[in-house]
């Protein structure tokens, strides 16, 4: 086993170790094979869309039809779970809503509530829209990362591919955060790996806004600072680029501050009994047997050994920043209580994703991995909405 894993861990033929290497060549324009990278990314996406909307149509023939989901009402369907709280906010701002809802950030739903007072296009339909277009946005900007920073374009296909059918990737398709988030992330990395300092602050800041998780990617803009000393000059815009993430997440935390009385409520609320249940759980006890509403304890065996491998390839294949980035990532998804949602938090850590991509290079074991992590993304869809399984 030991051996397998030594192998993957080497670098390809052809390629260098340290992916790094090919990043201090000068940054391409930033729009640069824009529809080369569209069309790699519209196929994956739209068959993630064809799958999520076929589990809808058989849910809804089935007896019990669609549940409703969740806290708040109506949610069910493609507003399910986190989507019917993200729809609420758009459609009513969080004052009308329960103390809870501060836990979803304002950046998904605010967006939502500025594009329906301009354009008086329904709430519920843009957040669909919105959600649905970042989520072919990231895909397109992650095949152009990859193939920037490893020159494989056939890496970079599989890439795509895996972002858009693991199994918890069904949440791009819903008006989960997820897509925007994991654009900005992309985004985040295209500029930080180029050293462009001044474009990595504005994206880290709205970030911040995006997730409770998104002060994670000052990690990997430090990482670039500091792999690239930058001279004096452009030193105050690096810092910045550094802190911007955390500027973001800090704006939020103060208006929460302001308007409830607590600057903390957005974390310390998902520390309540049904939520998170902490900012770190010993998860442990759930390796026998996983909570109500996580997914099953099958899976969530196959997801941590296959995590494992990766993370291993990660630090062997990737540069520094993805690394630390990631590693922090799924810490922060396997300390949940009952390993909730943790195919949604792996599904968004592309790094993992990446390094997939790197190694699966022979037909058979590439199309033996996607066929099942597209039967595993239906099965967690069918879950979703019939009430089972909380992405």
């Amino acid at each position: 086993m030991l051996g397998v894993i030594r192998r993957l861990g080497e670098p390809p033929e052809g390629l260098p170790s340290d992916l790094s290497a090919t990043s201090r060549q000068s940054s391409r324009r930033f729009g640069g094979s824009t529809w080369s990278a569209l069309r790699a990314a519209f196929w994956p996406w739209l068959l993630a869309h064809i799958l999520v909307g076929l589990v809808l149509w058989w849910v809804h023939l089935t007896p019990g039809g669609l549940r409703h989901t969740g806290d708040v009402r109506p949610a069910s369907g493609l507003f399910a779970w986190d989507s019917g709280w993200y729809r609420a906010i758009a459609e009513h701002g969080y004052d009308h809503l329960p103390e809870q809802a501060v836990r979803f950030f304002p950046l998904l739903p605010m967006t939502v509530r500025g594009l329906t007072t301009v354009t008086s296009i329904p709430s519920d339909v843009l957040l669909l829209l919105v959600s649905s277009g970042f989520g072919l946005a990231y895909g397109a900007l992650l095949f152009s990362l990859v193939r920037r920073e490893t020159g494989d374009t056939g890496a970079a296909h599989r890439t795509v591919w895996l972002a858009q059918l693991v199994p918890g990737a069904n949440v791009l398709v819903l008006g989960y955060t997820e897509a925007l988030a994991g654009f900005l992330a992309v985004a985040v990395f295209w500029w930080a790996r180029s050293g462009r300092w001044g474009a990595v602050g504005p994206i880290g800041l709205l970030s911040g806004l995006a997730r409770p998780t998104g002060l994670l990617l000052a990690l990997p803009v430090a990482v670039e600072v500091f792999r690239r000393r930058p001279v004096s000059r452009a030193l105050p815009l690096a810092v910045a680029a550094v802190l911007s993430p955390l500027v973001g997440t800090g704006a939020y935390l103060l208006w929460c501050g302001w308007r409830y009385g607590d600057a903390l409520l957005p974390y310390s609320i998902q520390t309540r009994s049904g939520m998170r249940g902490g900012i770190t759980v010993n998860t442990l006890p759930y390796l026998v047997k996983t909570s109500s509403h996580g997914p099953p304890w099958p899976l969530v065996m196959l997801m941590l050994s296959a995590t494992a491998v990766l993370l291993w390839i990660c630090v062997r294949r990737l540069p520094w920043a993805y690394c630390v980035w990631t590693i922090f990532g799924v810490a922060a998804a396997v300390t949940a209580t009952g390993f909730h949602s943790l195919p949604r938090y792996l599904a968004g850590m592309f790094p993992l994703l990446i390094a997939a991509g790197l190694v699966l290079k022979s037909r058979r074991s590439w199309l033996l991995v996607l066929g099942a992590c597209i039967l595993l993304y239906i099965y967690l869809s069918f879950m979703t909405f019939t009430r089972y399984y909380i992405p």
